[in-house]
C-alpha cells in the first residue's frame, strides 16, 4: 500500500508546464500489489456491511407488543363463548348421568335450560316446551325420560312433562338404553325399572348404572 501511496502523491507533486492543462494523476498499476487490492475489496465490503439497513429495536418491541395483544384478544373471546354458552345452559348442560356429563344438544328435540332459578326445557327456537319448574334437572336420554328434581327428591318425567316416576330418591341416573336405573334410597343405592318399581333393594352405599355386558359396579 505504500508504494500505490508514493506513486500517487509523485504523480500530484509533478511540475505543470505553462500552457499545459492540468492532467489527472496517474496510478501505476503495477506498483498495487495483490494484497493492496484485497484491502481495498475488504475496506469496501465493510462499508457496505454498516449503512445495511436492520430491524430497528422499536419494530422488535411493537411486533412483540402486537403478538401479546393477539394473544389477549383470543383468550377473551374464547372465555365470552364461554361464558354465554354458561349462562345460557344455567351453568351447566344436563344430561341422564348421575355425573352430568355432557351430551348432544336438544336431545329428544329438547334442551334444558334454567331461568328464574328454576329449570325447564326449550325446542331449538329457544321457547319453553316444559315451563321452569324444577330445582335440579338433566338432559333427555335415549329412553325418552329425564331426571328432575323437587324438594330434594328426584324422579323421572317424559317429554310432555309428565311425572313417570315421582320425586322420591335422594338421586338418581339415566336410564339410557337400559331397562333399569341406578337410584339412592334411605342412604343406599338400588335399581329399579321404567314403571318406577324396585327391581334391586336399595344395599349398596356405593353404585354406578349397568354397562353393555350386563354388569354394573358397586
Amino acid at each position: 500500500m505504500e508504494n500505490y501511496d508514493k506513486n500517487l502523491n509523485n504523480t500530484m507533486n509533478e511540475p505543470v508546464e505553462e500552457g499545459a492543462s492540468a492532467r489527472e494523476p496517474q496510478i501505476n498499476e503495477t506498483n498495487v500489489s495483490p494484497a493492496d487490492n484485497e484491502h481495498v475489496i475488504h475496506s469496501g465490503l465493510a462499508a457496505m456491511n454498516t449503512n445495511e439497513p436492520g430491524i430497528s429495536v422499536e419494530d422488535k418491541k411493537a411486533k412483540r407488543v402486537f403478538i401479546i395483544f393477539m394473544i389477549i384478544f383470543a383468550v377473551v373471546m374464547v372465555s365470552l363463548v364461554i361464558v354465554n354458552t354458561l349462562i345460557f345452559t344455567g351453568g351447566k348442560i344436563k344430561t341422564g348421568s348421575k355425573t352430568g356429563d355432557s351430551d348432544t344438544l336438544f336431545d329428544q328435540g329438547l334442551l334444558c335450560a334454567k331461568s328464574g332459578g328454576k329449570y325447564g326445557y326449550i325446542d331449538n327456537t329457544g321457547t319453553y316446551i316444559i315451563n321452569p319448574q324444577f330445582d335440579n334437572a338433566y338432559q333427555f336420554d335415549e329412553s325418552g325420560l329425564a331426571v328432575v328434581s323437587t324438594g330434594g327428591k328426584y324422579g323421572y318425567i317424559d317429554i310432555s312433562g309428565t311425572y313417570v316416576v315421582n320425586p322420591q330418591f335422594e338421586s338418581a341416573s339415566g336410564f339410557g338404553s337400559k331397562e333399569i336405573a341406578c337410584v339412592k334410597s334411605g342412604g343406599k343405592y338400588g335399581y329399579i325399572d321404567k314403571g318406577g318399581a324396585i327391581i334391586i333393594d336399595p344395599q349398596f352405599d356405593d353404585a354406578h348404572s349397568f354397562t353393555e355386558n350386563g354388569l354394573a359396579a358397586v
